[in-house]
This record gives C-alpha cells, structure tokens and sequence, in this order.
C-alpha cells in the first residue's frame, strides 16, 4: 500500500516546537518537518542514518515532549539497526 502524507500547517507548527526548543538548527527546518510528519499523523516512528541531527538523546526526549504538550502520541527515533529483525 501506498499512502501520501499531506502538508498541514500543524506539521509545521510542530516543527517550530522542535526547533524552538533548540534541538535542531533553524537552517535544518527540513529535518524538523520529517520529524513533524511523523507525529502529526501519528506514525510509529522514523528511522533515520541523521546521527546529527536526528537520531541523538536529546533530540528523543525533545520529540517525546513536543509529543506529550502537543496532545500527540509519542513517537521512536530509531537507526536502521534498531529495527533489524532476526527470522
């Protein structure tokens, strides 16, 4: 199945949340938003190689609070590592 993620201007209030709260650079509002879609349609999680900006401590726990105070579920920020499974 595919399935299309339309822009909403929640996902980009989400991610000014993000950013506001200093876990991403403002010249890196797209990794911002790729994280916003992701909570704005309540989707499980991302995974991403972004070890710079994405995938680190303090951006999880960021993203789990702009979660929480946003009325959201909270999302997993995972490495393609974390979600390899073994058959």
């Amino acid at each position: 199945n595919t399935y299309i993620l339309r822009y909403n201007s929640k996902i980009e209030d989400l991610a000014k949340k993000i950013i506001e709260m200093d876990t991403i650079p403002e010249k890196f509002v797209d990794d911002a938003r790729h994280i916003s879609y992701a909570i704005f349609y309540e989707l499980d999680g991302i995974v991403s190689w972004n070890m710079k900006h994405i995938v680190k401590f303090s951006t999880r726990k960021i993203v789990e609070a702009v979660c929480i105070l946003s009325g959201y579920k909270k999302i997993e920020i995972l490495t393609p590592e974390e979600v390899v499974y073994e058959f």
